[in-house]
């Protein structure tokens, strides 16, 4: 233990250092030093050369205070140590975490609970935790599943004194603006701009961790338009029997002119690994993702990676999960009582919530009699200081999921493997960031609040930003609204390592079609399609097999590639006037569920003849060209297997 009561581990943490007085240590990596030394120059205590991040964030505080905290842009934990004061501070968003904990020998603090097991007398599981991780899948709020340490909330310094003495307090929390005249929409792209510039590496390769959704493709399709050296990303896929995103990755990565790598894990994969990684969490996390999300970090690290972007945080940030149910609920409250918007949210986890008493023992149940209620962890946001409904559920989900859950674990775990995870969408601005919505413009929310928000086509494909994950008002559940468009983007984009061609890279632009449709318009064909029918189609659709295509694609001719782009664009605009038509007619014709299925599998049989032509394609390639033409004559019920087998002989 240092001087300051913070366990050093191995990892980041650094220090001690002295600081007027204080003995300072902690993880700290600022994105802005440079303005704060300016700031601390202009206040009269200029930084001394060549201080590293900790040494300047804590004369930030000392000198300018709560101020000093917000100016700075970063991820940090850091604690002071001064006489008999302890003072823990952790990041605004909370993209770093730490543990404390009153001990015999006074307060202790590390990164790691692990670090403070051996300063810790009574190491016995917390029982209320347990109820609480049961409904949420982790843990919000200051408690952990150990009794007697407490982690600490983001954008708050606390103080911990003599005698178990502690008090704590924000520097900074989220602010609403409502604002009907401002510019948000542009202010929103100069932000994620802005954020994603500060956290790319100097002069090195950057990692960026690819699922195909609209914020990792965001943050791709910036980080390859201003990183001036190789943009490296990593997508997952589960196998070909289950569904993945691979298309929609894919497609950004070839458009963005990244050096992009697919890892396959399967579950004995998951399995066999997951005591391991729940291990280097410290708080449990109930996420199926925490697997892959080590081995993606193995893999970045494996290719010298020492900085990666993400995605992360863009939900909490912009609209979570949580906003659709909440809206719902409140449209059709009938319960008047002040605890119903509360309990409503916690039903919105679909946990374990509710089957606590079912659960759990009947010695647990009267131990946690006393236990004070869980709504207590959102209630806070869900009922103030913000006054616009669909605020309070942004404010709750940046605190909570945002803060205990998703910022964390990929940290945590990136970490782990000597990789530094940064998220632009988690940055302090972004959570001030705006679009559109209700009659005015809401200034802290973003682009998926759940209200009219638009993708912005200038950074990415617009197959991507309107897929499933994108939030963009589209009922269709397979994500059928908008084009893959990459037919004039890619120029002998190479998928390998190395650099990338400077035609190759992407510069803001994307080629489009004279005629075709606006995403709104296109929106609008598809109002009335049955979405649950389209939930309930058959899976493995367009993603599993168009990736059969993309994982190959520097392989195929560019004319060759040209030409089934515009085809599988054509067919999409087919699919989604079918689908509008079946749902306008349920009655006089094939069903929405039908249509689906039939015209995927003819798009995917397009892709797999298009893959047929690549070296190593398939090993029986007249087998399959045998298959294929079969499929062309195939309808109804028989369809679904014939493609089943297609697909496994053209592996």
């Amino acid at each position: 233990m240092s001087r300051t009561g913070y366990v050093i581990g191995a990892g980041l943490a650094s220090g001690p250092v002295e600081v007027d007085g204080w003995c300072v240590a902690g993880e700290v990596t600022l994105h802005n030093a440079a303005a704060l030394r300016v700031q601390l120059a202009a206040a009269g205590a200029p930084a001394p050369d060549g201080c590293g991040d900790l040494e300047l964030l804590a004369r930030s505080f000392v000198r300018l205070g709560r101020a000093g905290l917000r100016a700075a842009n970063g991820m940090f934990t850091v604690a002071l140590s001064r006489a008999d004061e302890l003072v823990l501070i952790r990041d605004h968003v909370g993209a770093r975490t730490a543990y404390y904990a009153h001990t015999p020998r006074g307060w202790a603090a590390a990164s790691s609970l692990r670090l403070l097991r051996d300063h810790v007398v009574a190491w016995r599981v917390d029982l209320p935790a347990i109820a609480t991780f049961l409904t949420f899948a982790y843990l919000p709020g200051t408690e952990t599943l150990v009794e007697g340490v407490s982690e600490l909330m983001p954008g708050r310094i606390t103080r911990l004194g003599p005698g178990g003495a502690a008090a704590s307090e924000a520097f900074w929390e989220p602010q609403e603006r409502i604002d009907a005249d401002a510019e948000h929409v542009g202010r929103l792209r100069e932000v994620l701009e802005q954020a994603t510039a500060a956290r790319l590496p100097e002069a090195k390769p950057v990692a960026v961790t690819l699922s195909g959704g609209i914020d990792s493709s965001l943050v791709t399709a910036l980080a390859a338009k201003l990183h001036t050296h190789p943009v490296h990303t990593y997508s997952i896929s589960f196998g070909d029997e289950l569904p993945n995103e691979l298309a929609y990755s894919g497609l950004v990565a070839v458009h963005c002119g990244t050096a992009h790598r697919a890892l396959r894990v399967d579950g004995a994969q998951v399995a066999g690994r997951l005591a391991e990684t729940v291990a280097l969490l410290d708080n449990p996390v109930g996420d199926p993702l925490t697997v892959p999300n080590l081995m993606l970090a193995e893999a970045m690290a494996a290719d010298g990676m020492g900085v990666a972007l993400n995605g992360e945080g863009g939900d909490p940030v912009f609209g979570g999960p949580k906003n659709v149910p909440m809206l719902m609920f409140e449209l059709h409250r009938v319960d008047p009582s002040p605890d119903a918007r509360a309990d409503a949210y916690l039903r919105s986890y679909r946990k374990c919530g509710e089957d606590l008493p079912r659960l759990l023992t009947p010695a647990v149940r009267e131990a946690l009699t006393s236990a004070p209620p869980l709504r207590r962890l959102v209630q806070p946001y869900l009922e103030g200081p913000m006054t616009a409904q669909l605020n309070r559920l942004l404010h709750a989900n940046l605190r909570t999921k945002g803060a205990h859950h998703i910022l964390p674990k990929v940290e945590r775990l990136t970490a782990a493997r000597g990789v530094e995870a940064r998220a632009p969408c988690s940055t302090r601005s972004s959570s001030i960031s705006p679009s559109p919505c209700r009659r005015g413009s809401n200034s802290w929310t973003g682009r998926r609040s759940g209200c009219s928000s638009r993708p912005s086509p200038t950074c990415c494909p617009t197959r991507s930003c309107t897929g499933p994950r994108a939030g963009c008002g589209c009922r269709c559940s397979s994500g059928c609204v908008g084009r893959f468009a990459t037919s004039r983007r890619r120029a002998a984009v190479p998928v390998g390592d190395g650099p990338r061609p400077a035609a190759a890279r992407c510069r803001g632009g994307l080629a489009r079609g004279a005629g075709k449709p606006s995403l709104p318009a296109r929106r609008q064909a598809l109002a009335g399609a049955d979405a649950r029918a389209l939930a309930a189609r058959p899976r493995g659709l367009i993603p599993a097999q168009f990736a059969h295509v993309t994982d190959r694609c520097h392989q195929i001719d560019d004319e060759v590639w040209a030409a089934y782009s515009a085809r599988l664009d054509r067919g999409l605009d087919e699919l989604q006037v079918e689908m509008a038509r079946a749902a306008d007619h349920p009655d006089s014709g094939p069903s929405v569920d039908d249509v689906v299925f039939v015209r995927t599998a003819r798009l995917q049989l397009d892709g797999v003849l298009v893959r047929l032509d690549v070296p190593g394609a398939a090993p029986d390639q007249a087998r399959v060209r045998k298959l294929a033409a079969r499929n062309q004559r195939t309808r109804g019920s028989g369809l679904e297997q014939a493609m089943a087998e297609l697909r496994r002989a053209a592996r």
